[in-house]
């Protein structure tokens, strides 16, 4: 499996996911599951 493939695999399983639970990007948003992981240590 390519690293396209299994990121577009990755997409339709979070799309599905938020189908099942009735979530919107915005509230993914507001909960923090969209904000950027922090710096590494250093």
């Amino acid at each position: 499996m390519t690293a396209k493939t299994e990121r577009a695999d990755a997409i339709r399983w979070i799309q599905a996911q938020m189908d099942d639970y009735g979530l919107t990007l915005e509230e993914l948003d507001a909960a923090g599951c969209l904000a950027p992981p922090p710096p590494p240590p250093e």
